[in-house]
């Protein structure tokens, strides 16, 4: 009998060995972009979703998009799952990276999962290229794996949508929301032959194309959150203003309480006082002292970063507490007021060092850092 069974288990092992390979592994994991429109002109919004399939124990992951920066311009993310996400925004131009993460003890995500949504706005015609390049997976052990995958899109962007589409009188001198001439205006304002404002990037003759905020600052201006220091220049480099900081932080949170003035060196008639008044009453900033608000101040980085944290907690509802030292080497030069605010501010990837080890917490903050950094508060908050 014995012998019976072990020829009976030698004869299923031999079985098993002759099947094919593929039919006792578990299925590869794949990935894919859909696009959330089949037609899409000029000015379009839209976006596109990057999913996995046959996944296993998916806890968090690290999702990295390259796309035609020319064409596109992006709108922020979506988180795919339940939980806490946050993204980088873009890490250069046309290029985005996002990060997931799930809290707590409980499993990963298995079977077909959609890592992010990333929003977009077709701002110039012709065939746009989006690639996922690479991603990277965290287990419920915490155990992570990096991956290149290359799947990439195209989205085909034609030059017009319907003529004379909305309320606007035909040559883009309405006020309504109309297209304007032939569908290309998608503008709000005054503008002439349909041009209006919303759609069309200013061009300040100071931020090139290739600038590495470009995007970033063309779609905070395009959304009145920031404007140029004149009316064809922005000065991405020069060093900002506190009362400048306050000004975009206000206008990106849409504070809109009435608020009673608090210093000495903010006057009523001051085109910022309004800002720092409001931003002062909903705990955003603090004078340099019980009188003094240093408006004409230059904001240093430690600075920026601890107003920006505050705008999160306003905004999300979440109080960012401790966190996890980030790795900058001059932690120790951060003052004490401000650590916990760099801290939680690097772990959401709100903020960069200047170099990849250096946080450089006394330097002093450019206008293009400042419009990154609101930027991406409004992305993640």
């Amino acid at each position: 009998m014995r012998r019976k069974l072990l020829s009976y288990s030698l004869s299923f092992v031999l079985f098993l060995s002759l099947l094919p390979q593929v039919a006792l592994a578990a299925n590869e994991p794949s990935y894919s972009l859909s696009i959330s429109k089949n037609h899409i002109a000029k000015d379009d919004k839209f976006s596109v979703t990057v999913k996995g399939k046959d996944m296993t124990d998916v806890y968090g992951y690290e999702v990295n998009v390259d796309y035609d920066s020319d064409k596109l311009t992006y709108q922020g993310v979506s988180a795919g799952a339940s939980g806490f996400g946050f993204t980088a925004g873009e890490t250069s131009r046309g290029h985005i990276k996002f990060a997931y993460t799930k809290l707590g003890d409980v499993p990963g995500d298995k079977g077909n999962i959609t890592f992010v949504t990333i929003n977009f706005v077709a701002k110039n015609s012709g065939d746009a290229n989006i690639e996922l390049t690479d991603l990277k997976l965290v287990d419920s052990q915490i155990a992570s794996k990096s991956q290149q995958v290359g799947v990439k899109t195209t989205v085909a962007i034609s030059n017009t949508g319907n003529n004379g589409n909305g309320n606007g009188n035909g040559n883009g001198n309405g006020n309504g929301n109309g297209n304007g001439n032939n569908g290309n205006g998608n503008g709000n304002g005054n503008g002439n032959n349909g041009g209006g404002k919303g759609g069309s990037v200013h061009k300040f003759t100071d931020l090139p194309s290739t600038h590495w905020a470009y995007d970033v600052i063309a779609e905070l201006e395009a959304k009145q959150i920031i404007s140029g220091t004149s009316a064809n220049t922005f000065e991405p480099e020069r060093a900002i203003t506190r009362a400048e900081f306050v000004a975009m932080m206000v206008k990106a949170l849409k504070l809109n309480d009435k608020a009673e003035l608090q210093f000495a060196d903010v006057k009523a008639g001051d085109w910022f006082a309004d800002a720092v008044a409001k931003a002062f009453k909903a705990g955003i900033v603090t004078g340099k002292s019980a009188t003094s608000f240093d408006p004409k101040g230059l904001i240093t980085r430690e600075e920026m970063v601890t107003m920006t944290m505050k705008a999160y907690e306003l905004m999300s509802g979440q109080s960012f507490g401790s966190s996890i030292a980030p790795g900058f080497k001059d932690m120790n030069k951060v003052s004490p007021w401000a650590v916990n605010a760099v801290s939680a501010a690097a772990e959401l990837q709100l903020i960069k060092g200047r170099s990849q080890d250096k946080f450089v917490p006394k330097g002093i903050s450019s206008r293009a850092e400042a419009a990154q950094v609101i930027f991406i508060l409004i992305a993640i908050a």
